[in-house]
């Protein structure tokens, strides 16, 4: 008779570390997931470089804007040009077909109507070098009978009237004699909007544009 033991050997247990490990694995990963997904349909991040949306946006700002939120005249969005793929342009919508559209020394006009409050300001300002700037400009509004936003205005440029369709939009930026918009591009293709912005996320300190 041997003096082995009969009883049977215990199964080794697994540390309980390892299984949080695993539990903090797969939370990356849901996460990382999950993050894709809202940056791919819910959300995106645009810097704006140049200082074309003064006084509104400050030029090397970081913005958060929504992809499914469908934008209003007024609103300010970001846009993809199919003749510059690619890239993100941040402007204000000023116009949606079908409608007439006209820029005067700087002032919009849709349908004959004016969008701007008749009279001038001075509008504060950051220029190029960040050196805090007082400039001319007027006040636009956006919304029936006057219950819309109101938005401070930089510079002028003109544009003779422009007949809009129905799925064209009107593009422009705040400092209108700084910026590259539907003054020179003319109209465009509302399926070029890639949402509206909703907030800055990072207020740029350098002010460097073209």
């Amino acid at each position: 008779m041997s003096g082995e033991s009969s009883g049977s050997e215990s199964p080794a247990t697994e540390p309980a570390g390892r299984d949080w490990g695993r539990l903090a694995l797969v939370a990356s990963v849901v996460l990382l997931v999950l993050a894709v997904l809202l940056r791919s349909f819910v959300f995106g991040l645009v810097t704006v470089k140049t200082g074309s949306m003064q006084p509104a946006i400050r030029p090397g700002s970081t913005w958060v804007y929504l992809r499914s939120v469908e934008p209003q005249v007024g609103d300010i969005v970001v846009v993809e040009l199919p003749w510059d793929p690619g890239v993100l342009h941040v402007k204000r919508l000023v116009a949606q077909g079908p409608a007439e559209v006209e820029l005067v020394d700087g002032r919009l006009y849709v349908d004959g109507a004016p969008s701007f409050v008749d009279r001038d300001i001075d509008v504060p300002w950051l220029d190029e070098t960040c050196t805090p700037r007082v400039g001319r400009g007027h006040v636009e509004n956006y919304g029936a009978d006057g219950e819309g936003i109101e938005v401070k205005v930089l510079g002028g440029g003109d544009h003779s009237r422009t007949q809009l369709l129905a799925g064209e939009i009107w593009l422009l930026g705040d400092r209108r004699g700084r910026s590259e918009d539907s003054g020179q591009w003319g109209q465009v293709s509302s399926s070029a909007v890639r949402g509206k912005v909703w907030g800055a996320v990072l207020t740029g300190e350098g002010c460097d544009e073209e």
